[in-house]
């Protein structure tokens, strides 16, 4: 499979709300696999279609993270957003990948729409570097 179809895989399966473990550990292997080649679109809706599951697989997660980092300017403000809210639901704070998000949610803020910005808001796990309400 491609990274693109393990991403529309992962979100497919999301959506119709069919949970199957030895899928999703397989869709989550083959990801891993090829992090590299994942997009932010893939990257943010595989993180979003686990979190839908409450699926926390930690290597995915781990390599979602550091594919994410060194392109979070290309991400969009729903792929900053999905991001943001997968790994809160999951319980998963990664730091580094916060702080990325956060100071890309800052420099395109004028582009976030009211859906994204209430998303990225309500994350129970605060930002970095901004204060808790």
């Amino acid at each position: 499979m491609s990274h693109q179809d393990l991403a529309n895989t992962s979100w497919a399966i999301a959506k119709l709300a069919f949970c199957h473990r030895p899928l999703l550990n397989a869709i989550a292997a083959a990801a891993i696999r090829q992090s590299v080649e994942l997009v932010p679109q893939d990257l943010a809706n595989t993180a979003w279609a686990f979190a839908m599951f409450s699926f926390c697989h930690e290597p995915l997660l781990e390599s979602i993270a550091a594919a994410s980092i060194p392109m979070i300017s290309q991400f969009t403000p729903q792929n900053l957003a999905n991001t943001a809210w997968a790994f809160d639901i999951l319980e998963v704070c990664d730091a580094p990948l916060m702080h990325a998000i956060s100071a890309q949610a800052l420099r395109s803020i004028s582009e976030f729409g009211a859906q994204p910005l209430a998303n990225l808001a309500g994350c129970s796990t605060p930002l970095p570097g901004h204060a808790e309400f």
